[in-house]
């Protein structure tokens, strides 16, 4: 394994594979400080780039000083570093070189072909088929507003609906600007606004729900939220200030490109189009079903009345026809509901997934630096322009995934609920399960889309990339403790509680008699708020992922083209890391305990830290 000095460490990759390591007499292995994990360039290996003022101040050493000591040390002998080092260090860039194909001169690539045209086409085909489903009962009605009325009375609702669009247009704008200004203060204030709505919420349960279990149910809920959000901000609170550079330095890239919020809504048009054209599909659908029901009846009705000499004989070809016909029309009708459902998830998610790869694709410009001199709502337009077209395959196949998943939880909740009384815990650890695969997958996919804008990749190739970047770099101990998910997350859920708010009081307001406040217009704002809160916000998400991403594969980069913002997000990386160390030593070796805060290099005082641990 390379050595590291006890002081520091330059340890630079050129394009020829070959690695600089600067020779000390003491010297550790590197894989007792960190895992085994080199790359090509290393973040962890060039945060370490740090050299210490003796005034006492610290400084970064310049991209230049860093090549120039790289260039003494290859001219120095190298008698400590085994054969098998170089090997070690050049690992990851023969994978994303050799096996990948990831070079810098592939990135933003402008003529290949479409990626993953299989799934392309069958994406196509299913919103072809739901257009199609949607045409032919909205032309076969005889009488179209049974159906919209069959739905809680849709046609009284619309200005209802219409409202929770624009006061979730307005509350998603609104955190846009407050994040841009006051990302400093946007997390805890995210945090606690959520525990004041939750438990505003309950407070109004307690008062005006009808019925003492509906009260006490609805009163517990709410709280239960309160007590969740208050436990979440305790545990991420040390990790607030690193989350808040992030997420200032994403929305600085983000405000330099405002076009990309006119993509969000255009985003967010279409995800409304596609829902209510869902809706109208789905419950004149089962009207339909209804009415094949009623057809039935009538038909065993008149069977009666024909075979009155012979009744043992109706009860037995009226058993076989009602089975015969509910068997076949379950079938049937279970297929279409997946279809249904499978084309609702899909392409809500397709829909949120382009944005997030032009967000991505936006910020992977600025980053490289290709962004300079051009317009801004021309990088955008051309990221947009590739994310629906060459780029279009990946995210629908990454979307498939998930959607899928999603789907195979919709079928066990279905399950769970149509025999509730049988294996219901079972049922449930199945929901569980499936939701934290879920989770997983989305967390991967949001990287995958990340690489899939930059090298314009198929979505197995730019998923294999960036398991690989966060499997050896060691970023992924920095992503993992990314708290701006979670607070995205809460803005989506007070998004969604505020429109349904609105929803149920105005309900309350025009017929306090009023019994289906919840399912007519609680939860239908409540979806509207957390689909238009989801894609608007999804541009900063996009941005984070991006960034880390970018950071990853050239650290130097914010150096060469952004010192302060590198600088900036360097020293949070730092302090995080080291932070996270001295409160390991400190839990675990009181007597060894030594304030890392007083040492004139934290990277030195780790070192130090790790050899007595070895010592002992």
């Amino acid at each position: 394994m390379p050595k590291v000095s006890q002081v520091t460490e330059i340890e630079a990759f050129n394009p020829q594979g070959q690695t600089a390591n600067s020779e000390h007499s003491s010297a550790i292995e590197l894989s007792d400080i960190v895992p085994e994990r080199v790359v090509r360039p290393s973040v962890l290996t060039f945060l370490k780039k740090k050299n210490p003022s003796r005034e006492g101040s610290q400084r970064v050493a310049p991209i230049a000083e860093v090549k120039e000591s790289g260039e003494q040390a290859n001219t120095a002998t190298s008698g400590d570093v085994e054969q098998g080092s170089q090997r070690d260090s050049q690992k990851l860039y023969d994978v994303m070189v050799k096996d990948l194909g990831l070079k810098e001169e592939h990135r933003f690539p402008s003529r290949r072909r479409c990626t993953d045209i299989f799934f392309f086409i069958i994406f196509w085909l299913q919103v072809a088929g739901l257009i199609a489903v949607f045409l032919f009962r909205y032309n076969s009605n005889v009488d179209n507003q049974v159906v919209l009325d069959s739905w809680m009375h849709v046609k009284g609702r619309i200005f209802t609906y219409g409202a929770a669009v624009g006061l979730a247009l307005l509350l998603a704008g609104l955190w846009l600007v407050f994040m841009r200004f006051g990302a400093k203060y946007l997390i805890r204030t995210t945090i606690f606004t959520s525990v004041g709505v939750c438990a505003l919420f309950g407070g109004i349960s307690l008062a005006i729900v009808q019925g003492t279990g509906a009260r006490i149910g609805w009163a517990a809920f709410w709280f239960t939220i309160c007590l969740l959000c208050v436990l979440y901000y305790v545990l991420i609170r040390k990790r607030i200030p690193f989350a808040t550079l992030v997420m200032r330095t994403a929305l600085h890239i983000l405000a330099d490109f405002p076009s990309i919020f006119a993509v969000a809504f255009f985003s967010n048009f279409l995800q409304i189009l596609w829902v209510a054209m869902w809706i109208y599909t789905y419950f004149s659908i089962q009207n339909m079903w209804q009415q094949w029901a009623d057809e039935n009846q009538a038909e065993l009705i008149a069977l009666a009345h024909n075979e009155t000499f012979n009744v043992s004989s109706f009860n037995a070809s009226a058993t076989n026809i009602t089975a015969e016909l509910s068997t076949s029309e379950e079938i049937f009708a279970n297929l279409i509901s997946f279809y249904l459902f499978l084309s609702l998830f899909w392409t809500s998610m397709v829909i949120r997934n382009t944005l997030f790869v032009t967000a991505s694709g936006v910020v992977a410009h600025w980053y490289m630096g290709q962004a300079e001199g051009k317009k801004p709502a021309a990088v955008v337009g051309k990221v947009f322009g590739v994310a629906v077209s060459k780029n279009f395959g990946s995210i629908i196949f990454g979307s498939l995934l998930v959607s899928f998943i999603r789907l195979i939880r919709v079928i066990v909740e279905g399950l769970r609920r149509y025999n509730p009384l049988q294996n219901g815990w079972l049922w449930m650890v199945a929901d569980f399960c499936f939701g934290c695969v879920e989770a997983l997958v989305r967390y991967f996919n949001g990287f995958a889309y990340a690489y899939i804008a930059i090298y314009g990749r198929s979505f197995i190739a730019s998923a294999k990339a960036a398991w690989e970047l966060f499997r050896r770099s060691g970023l992924d101990r920095v992503v993992n403790d990314d708290v701006i998910s979670g607070t995205l997350f809460l803005t989506y859920l007070l998004v969604a509680c505020l429109c349904g708010g609105m929803g149920a009081f105005w309900v309350y307001q025009q017929d306090s008699a009023e019994s289906d406040w919840f399912y007519g217009a609680a939860l239908p704002c409540a979806i509207i708020g957390f689909i238009m809160g989801v894609v608007t916000l999804d541009t900063v998400a996009g941005a984070v992922t991006t960034l880390f991403v970018c950071f990853g594969e050239e650290p130097e980069k914010l150096y060469a083209h952004f010192p302060d913002l590198g600088t900036a997000l360097y020293e949070a990386l730092v302090a995080q890391w080291v932070g996270d160390v001295n409160n390991e030593d400190s839990d675990g070796d009181e007597e060894s305990s030594v304030d890392g805060s007083d040492s004139e290099d934290e990277y030195e005082y780790l070192i130090m830290k790790e050899r007595e641990e070895r010592d002992k």
